[in-house]
């Protein structure tokens, strides 16, 4: 399932120009994006109009240490 698309970097240090998918109404808006933080990531989802559009902030997950992928293992010769 692809949630966002078409996103291209813009002016502002953003991207914008792409599609946003949302599974729960099951309808596709425009959208942009921006860092909001190390962490961070501000995500607005628009009709047309970027300023009438809702911004969400998606934050990082952290996974613990001990749920980390350990390196893969060395090739045998």
């Amino acid at each position: 399932l692809t949630a966002l698309s078409g996103l291209a970097p813009d002016n502002s240090g953003g991207w914008d120009g792409g599609k946003i998918y949302d599974p729960e109404e099951g309808d596709t808006y425009d959208a942009a994006l921006k860092l909001a933080g190390p962490d961070k990531l501000t995500v607005t989802g628009y009709l047309g109009v970027k300023a009438l559009g809702q911004s969400f902030t998606w934050k990082r997950y952290a996974l613990p240490a001990a749920q980390r992928c350990s390196a893969a293992p060395a090739a045998k010769q």
